[in-house]
């Protein structure tokens, strides 16, 4: 049985190993709620033209910028459509950058 300050040692190791090998990136995803979820954008848009009286604004965007590091590529992609994304609500604006 692996104890839990094992299995931390172990992924710092893991980790160092990686970056010492340069496999270690920052990845970059930009996800935005699809527009029949996009109650956010609603409201703060409605907000705007009311409070601010700007009336010729046609369509306001809420976009979530998530960077991540220190995860292998194979993580990342997992991480992708498990944490980031909800198919359901939400949508990728393009794909991830490595940076």
């Amino acid at each position: 049985m692996i104890t839990p300050t094992t299995e931390k040692i172990s992924a710092r190791k893991h980790l160092q190993h990686l970056k010492d090998k340069g496999e270690i990136m920052v990845y970059r995803i930009y996800v935005e709620k699809k527009k029949e979820f996009a109650h956010e954008a609603a409201s703060l848009k409605s907000e705007i033209v009311k409070l601010l009286q700007i009336d010729g604004l046609e369509e306001l965007r809420i976009v979530n910028r998530y960077d991540v590091e220190n995860l292998d590529k194979s993580l990342f992609d997992y991480a992708v459509g498990t944490v980031f994304l909800n198919p359901r609500l939400t949508s990728p604006l393009k794909p991830w950058i490595f940076l």
